[in-house]
């Protein structure tokens, strides 16, 4: 792939204009229509979407029309939003609109309409009667101070410049435009954003920059143009005294995709190092989900900021990121362009399916570039996230009870993705099933059902019980296993194994496809249980070269559980209140040197390993020990190469056949 990058001032060439409020401050753009027409004929999936059509009216387009102050808070402006009317005798509307000040109201473009602002809705009487798929259009001419949605900052710690910004979701788009803000209601034809701004202030926003006009010497206006459907809460500008870093993605069709960040101007050289793998993550995601779906990608760096939010083709994201680096925030917001900007979650309790799915991405972008044992570490850490999370407070994914949740909508969603690629025939049946999902609900929403639906399809029967045990309910299964095997001579052996579920507060049963690895000395097998009740005996014949040694209840980390193994017998003569669980632990812990991870005991002599992860999910030093009492090992902070790794956050992972458990290590200077 040709690659390039360019850095420069963000000084554009400015074209004279004129600043007069109040209707006709600025022109509404008129090629939206024909833009949608344009893309009508070129691609007809755009005519439908599922999620559309369930109340009075849908969105089209917005224009918003936006003074902002920059020296204070303050924004004043005009929201365009043109509509298609979708019952009968349409006379009145409601949009959303929280601490604004709303001046007046048109009706396209000129006769005044009566209106009334009562708790966060604007209710507007539009003085005629519109039947079914009749366009209208209203314009709200409003002002404020938001409290919340929109951000400015004049002094912040580490902030180079005043910088301002919007961050909505889900719901605070209200709070700076007036709109119609579910995202189930995406503006099919998208949004155009004029931001007005005192020179030298640079604003990046969705789509393409058509223009860059002068207003009286003093202000410059910037357009942005966004084509495809966006929900509102992807809508966005980023404002500071800007510099761009320019390069570009090349697609399988030899189409040149802008790629487009802005960036403070201290932090460019710093920015073009940690930003650079930005068309590569686009061309290995258009390589699993399908091409990349919009006319540009980009990031804004803003300060301060919490982390990284995916507004549509232009992502902001903090300025650590920039600076620093932040490769897995980085792959995380790109792949949102599919999951949650081109797909959208029908409503917020579905929500998993836009970060379920980023937050998988982000994995396979670890096994695309580093290899499948990073892949397995980085999902073994998103485990880490749920069981901690698990072990405070307990909900399902659907309809979480706190909706931004990393340990369980984030990590538990990627590993219902993960789980899935396993159970799939082969991972090209896998990785079909996204591209599928993605085109037949592109530029529209999707739901957990629908997922489900998709999924079905080709793993080629239902998955209900699946999404409802994994996605609706909560909880995790805990097994108990033991095994004994009968020499039956001939290198045939009998093998035994028995499984009981234990989890409490969970589904009492979760149906799953178990691996399960036979060791001998002379090599492993490794067969497939399908386990499907509390207690369950399971017996094969297998042709060994050697008797078994052992068993590893799955060894590759497939499903989200915790297991234990027991004496053959003991799986149903034990209660677990009886059972005793041997913690890991370690000391001094945060450490500076060496920290002594003290080992959990275990029953029976067996190979054990422990290993040390990066908080990215890569191993940077395994140990290995065959006795089982072994009480303790020392890390002395080196990698497998025996060079010392830098400050953070580690994770230890003791593993054998008996259990697996982890530890969480903070290393200082």
């Amino acid at each position: 792939m040709r690659k390039s990058v360019f850095v420069f001032l963000a000084l554009f060439l400015l074209v004279s204009g004129s600043h007069a409020r109040p209707a006709n401050m600025w022109q509404v753009d008129p090629p939206a229509m024909s833009k949608w027409k344009e893309l009508h004929l070129r691609d007809p999936r755009l005519t439908s979407f599922p999620a559309e059509s369930i109340h009075s009216f849908n969105v089209l387009h917005y224009t918003l029309d936006i003074d902002f102050a920059m020296s204070t808070s303050y924004i004043d402006g005009a929201s365009t939003v043109l509509c298609e009317t979708r019952e009968a005798a349409l006379d009145s509307i409601r949009l959303h609109c929280l601490g604004l000040g709303v001046d007046s109201v048109l009706f396209s473009g000129s006769k005044q309409l009566l209106f009334n602002l009562a708790g966060g809705n604007l209710y507007i009487d539009l003085d005629t009667v519109l039947q079914p798929y009749d366009t209208f259009e209203v314009r709200v001419f409003y002002h404020g101070y938001p409290s919340s949605g929109y951000y400015w900052y004049d002094t912040w710690p580490n902030m180079p410049e005043t910088t301002a910004y919007t961050s909505t979701e889900p719901s605070d788009s209200r709070y700076w435009f007036p709109c119609f803000d579910e995202p189930w209601d995406k503006a099919d034809m998208g949004c155009n954003i004029n931001a007005r701004v005192p020179l030298g202030f640079v604003v990046a926003s969705n789509g393409l920059l058509t223009a860059v006009d002068t207003v009286g010497g003093t202000h410059a206006v910037y357009r942005w143009q966004e084509d495809y459907s966006i929900a509102t809460y992807l809508m966005s500008v980023a404002i500071t005294k800007y510099v761009q870093i320019l390069d570009e993605y090349v697609n399988s069709l030899g189409d040149t995709i802008p790629v487009q960040h802005f960036v403070y101007q201290e932090d460019s050289s710093l920015a073009v190092m940690n930003f650079g793998d930005t068309p590569e993550m686009m061309e290995f995601f258009s390589s699993v989900f399908g091409e990349y779906p919009f006319e540009k990608y980009g990031m804004a760096v803003v300060q301060p900021f919490w982390g990284g939010m995916e507004h549509q083709t232009m992502t902001t994201i903090l300025r650590s990121a920039a600076v620093n680096g932040w490769e897995m925030g980085v792959a995380h917001e790109l792949a949102h362009m599919w999951w949650g900007d081109m797909v959208t979650c029908f409503i917020w309790p579905d929500i998993w399916v836009n970060e379920g799915f980023a937050t998988f991405s982000e994995v396979l972008w670890t096994e695309y570039k580093y290899g499948y044992a990073a892949y397995q570490g980085n999902m073994w850490l998103k485990g880490y996230y749920y069981f901690e999370q698990d072990s405070s407070e307990r909900f399902p994914i659907y309809d979480p009870t706190i909706l931004f949740n990393w340990g369980i909508v984030y990590c538990k969603g990627a590993w219902v993705l993960h789980m899935l690629r396993h159970m799939m025939v082969s991972d090209s049946v896998f990785f079909a099933m996204l591209t599928d999902f993605g085109e037949t609900y592109k530029f529209g929403n999707a739901t957990t059902d629908d997922v489900a639906a998709k999924a079905a399809e080709h793993y080629g029967s239902s998955l209900d019980w699946y999404f409802q045990q994994w996605v609706y309910d909560q909880g995790h299964p805990q097994y108990e296993y033991g095994w004994n095997s009968t020499d039956l001579g001939g290198g045939t052996y009998e093998i035994r194994i028995q499984i009981q579920q234990i989890q409490t507060n969970a589904p009492p049963v979760f149906e799953m496809p178990v691996d399960i690895e036979v060791q001998t000395a002379s090599g492993d097998t490794t067969i497939v249980v399908w386990n499907d009740a509390v207690y369950q005996t399971f017996t094969d014949t297998l042709f060994l070269a050697s008797a078994p040694t052992g068993i590893s209840f799955d060894p590759e980390n497939w499903v989200l559980d915790e297991h234990w193994e027991v004496p053959f017998n003991g799986v149903a003569e034990q209660t677990p209140s009886r059972r005793a669980r041997a913690a890991l632990r370690a000391s001094p812990n945060p450490f500076s040197k060496s920290v002594t991870i003290v080992l959990p005991t275990t029953p029976t002599a067996t190979h054990s390993k422990l290993e040390i992860y990066d908080i990215s999910g890569r191993m940077v030093k395994s140990f290995s020990y065959g006795a089982a009492q072994q009480a303790s090992m020392v890390w002395e902070g080196l990698d497998d190469h025996n060079r010392p790794v830098p400050s953070g956050i580690y994770f230890a992972r003791v593993s054998n056949s008996f259990s697996t458990q982890s530890l969480k290590l903070i290393k200082l200077e």
